[in-house]
């Protein structure tokens, strides 16, 4: 909502926009206040549980007092799912080492629940399954994470990132 949409302002510039939320569902552990500075247009509220919906409202202020609320405004949270799969898997082999490299998923879906680490499951053919995990920070260029295998036996490999 703008400011002018809040009543009269009497030419004044709004200093603050006090932002009222709670759940649909009625008041809960999730309804609260937020202040937005007046030169804002937007605002990101913290804490809002994911997949919820919310009703919101705001009122105005500058130096003649405070606006009478907006009507309310129903907005839904987004879900907060799995990350997504990693992309093309890529394998080079230099000598007794393999290069591998991925494309990892777009993280800035995930409402910063940020990948803390890879797991990449390397079965050879006929022999023992082995584990390696990659964790943060991670060396992440042009979208794609790269790491190497050393001392590896030139056999058919299957290797599973997740």
């Amino acid at each position: 909502t703008r400011s002018s949409d809040l009543g009269y302002h009497g030419g004044r510039p709004v200093h603050e926009y006090r932002i009222e939320y709670w759940p649909s569902r009625g008041v809960g552990s999730q309804s609260g206040k937020w202040v937005v500075d007046g030169n804002e247009t937007s605002a990101n509220v913290p804490g809002l549980e994911p997949n919820s919906t919310y009703l919101f409202r705001m009122s105005a202020v500058n130096e003649m007092g405070t606006s009478e609320y907006s009507n309310n405004v129903t907005a839904t949270t987004r879900s907060i799912g799995l990350p997504g799969s990693v992309g093309e898997i890529r394998a080079r082999v230099f000598g007794d080492s393999v290069a591998v490299s991925f494309e990892v998923p777009d993280q800035s879906i995930y409402e910063n629940k940020i990948i803390s680490k890879y797991v990449a499951t390397l079965a050879p053919k006929g022999a023992e399954t082995e584990t390696r995990v990659l964790e943060k920070p991670f060396d992440i260029e042009n979208g794609r994470l790269s790491f190497t295998l050393s001392n590896v036996n030139l056999a058919v490999y299957t290797i599973a990132i997740h």
